[in-house]
């Protein structure tokens, strides 16, 4: 009788210690808390969310390659200055994101803004490819993106273009060559090329 009413007891514990377990912040989460099974599970689709959620990563300007001594685009202070020209490039080298989902396309914004007032579209145009290690160096074919309209001198604008997976494949380094010039460009003037980003979905 002594070890039922023991167990008894040690169950209503556990159920009283567990019922009053509440969800755990994460956004104020600080390292040292303890983080108890029950809150795990009451998060887990948060956490869930959170790690199924497109992920982008960014690079300044000065992180693409591109032609020294060069004349079409040269470094600034504030980033590429890139001249209304599709002769010479900048290119973005990067190793395949390990968690990319190899399915879904892959997405390349370009942040800049115009140098004169003078009115246009600033079109750049991609070749995108994979390359795996052994593999010889080869150029790919071009692809477009859609036009866009310049607001008026130094205002930012952005130019987002579509890759599709089977641009990169299956290979271990993503190279991706920009140039400016694509079809439909009207604006006649240089821009200053602050950034790129890559945004992707990440597997399951």
């Amino acid at each position: 009788m002594k070890s039922v009413l023991r167990y008894v007891v040690v169950a209503s514990a556990a159920a009283v210690f567990f019922s009053t377990a509440s969800a755990i912040d994460f956004n104020v989460f600080v390292p040292g808390d303890t983080i108890r099974a029950a809150e795990m599970n009451e998060n887990f689709s948060d956490i869930e969310a959170a790690l199924e959620q497109d992920k982008t990563l960014m690079f300044p300007a000065w992180a693409l390659s591109h032609s020294i001594g060069g004349t079409t685009v040269t470094d600034t202070n504030t980033g590429l200055l890139w001249e209304a020209s599709f002769s010479g490039g900048a290119t973005l080298v990067i190793p395949r994101p390990g968690d990319w989902d190899g399915a879904s396309p892959v997405t390349l914004d370009l942040y800049f803004y115009p140098q004169t007032s003078a009115a246009g579209s600033v079109n750049f145009f991609l070749r995108p490819r994979s390359f795996e290690v052994g593999e010889a160096w080869s150029d790919a074919s071009s692809m477009d993106g859609t036009p866009v309209a310049t607001a008026g001198l130094s205002v930012l604008a952005k130019q987002s273009i579509s890759i599709p997976a089977s641009r990169f494949g299956d290979g271990e380094l993503w190279y991706i060559t920009m140039q400016r010039g694509g079809t439909g460009e009207t604006y006649p003037d240089p821009i200053i090329l602050l950034s790129v980003a890559l945004t992707y979905t990440p597997g399951h």
